[in-house]
């Protein structure tokens, strides 16, 4: 869905850019607080997002998730949550500035970022008020 609007130029060029990375078990991608500028899609494996350490709160993220959509949007520069391969996980990392270089190449493409962004942030508002409940 991330991609889900965008031309094939647009998507060869994502593509290129993407960098391999692998976890092994109890590895972090990232913890709770720390810069973030990056998003990751997962190829194999799970991994283990804690979403409330202080209640003990997890989701579990398989193959074909993405996560880390926030901070490549430039929606946020920490990352809000930790996450830890529970097993062998492959990823792709997509840097802020590899979608920058190729959102300035394909403008048509903006439009569709412009509105992730915004539904991103609507979504974030909703949760962020759900949980002040």
């Amino acid at each position: 869905p991330f991609f889900r609007d965008c031309g094939k130029e647009f998507l060869t060029e994502i593509i290129l850019r993407l960098k391999a990375q692998t976890l092994s078990p109890g590895d972090y991608l990232y913890e709770e607080g720390e810069y973030g500028d990056s998003m990751y899609f997962l190829i194999k494996g799970s991994v283990e997002v804690e979403v409330d350490a202080k209640h003990g709160v997890f989701a579990e993220l398989r193959e074909g998730s993405y996560l880390g959509e926030t901070c490549v949007l430039g929606l946020s520069e920490v990352r809000p949550v930790s996450v830890r391969a529970m097993n062998w996980c492959n990823l792709f990392c997509l840097t802020m500035d590899a979608l920058e270089d190729c959102l300035a190449h394909h403008p048509e493409a903006q439009v569709h970022f412009r509105k992730l962004a915004v539904q991103t942030t609507a979504e974030k508002t909703v949760q962020g008020a759900i949980e002040r409940l």
